[in-house]
């Protein structure tokens, strides 16, 4: 379950988790013979959904979503989740000009993450899950997504409540997640979509049997984070890593094991 993640202090594991999203997603939802076909386009709309939208609301003046991309939203919802199709016939029922004035409101009342959160309830077919999608898509630093999964592996909120008063007590949880590993790493990496995005990605590893898979480089403020099957090595800007045989001595005298690489520098 995700909520030994959560509870987890070790950033190996966090990391892991996030760097694994890719990974898990696309087996998740990867048809099996035998069994339910998931959407042939939820690839896709994950990817629009993380990557593109993300943009297209960022690059306007007053910050909004249109009709046509709550619509799609509500899609990759639904998608990633528990599908309940009734939703997406209503909300589009919503009139373009209102879904552009509601939200435009919305995004200026942040950072009062509640009350953006309730004018955007104010759509039809939109609850706190969905308006919290909307605004995590602009606002990934402060809020998270109210994803199922990742609510799950939070621990100290009781049951899962699809209310404004529990969406608040949930970003808080995972806010304060996000600082705490910040600390721990010295660097402003994670923020509250991060956060859900590895709590989501634990669970489904955990409920699917999908093994974590970690093979991406970071490179932030200075410091590489290079990651070979789940073993990290820290590396300060410019230090020469001397590597042989599977070890790898950094100069500073830190011994971690990693793949076979021969010598090489790493800098950003």
């Amino acid at each position: 379950m995700s909520t030994a993640l959560y509870e987890n202090d070790d950033l190996t594991s966090w990391i892991t988790a996030l760097s694994s999203y890719d990974h898990v997603i696309k087996t998740r939802f990867t048809p099996v013979e035998g069994k339910r076909k998931p959407r042939a386009d939820v690839i896709a709309l994950d990817d629009w959904y993380q990557n593109q939208l993300p943009k297209a609301i960022n690059a306007r003046k007053d910050k909004h979503i249109i009709q046509s991309e709550l619509v799609r939203l509500m899609e990759w919802k639904l998608s990633r989740g528990a599908f309940r199709p009734g939703l997406t016939q209503m909300v589009k029922k919503n009139e373009n000009k209102l879904v552009i004035e509601v939200s435009k409101e919305a995004f200026s009342k942040l950072p009062d993450r509640v009350a953006a959160c309730k004018k955007l309830t104010q759509l039809k077919a939109v609850g706190p899950a969905t308006a919290s999608a909307i605004l995590c898509a602009a606002c990934p630093d402060s809020i998270p997504f109210m994803a199922d999964e990742s609510m799950a592996g939070v621990t100290g909120l009781g049951t899962i409540k699809y209310d404004i008063s529990y969406f608040e007590k949930y970003s808080q949880k995972i806010n304060d997640r996000a600082e705490e590993l910040n600390q721990k790493e010295n660097l402003k990496e994670w923020n509250a979509h991060k956060v859900e995005l590895a709590l989501w990605t634990a669970e489904i590893s955990t409920k699917f049997n999908i093994p974590l898979e970690n093979t991406k480089k970071r490179k932030a403020d200075g410091v590489i984070t290079v990651i070979y099957f789940n073993i990290i090595v820290m590396v300060n800007r410019n230090i020469t890593i001397e590597i042989a045989a599977g070890n790898c001595w950094p100069l500073d005298g830190q011994l971690a094991v990693c793949t076979y690489i021969l010598d090489k520098k790493l800098a950003p």
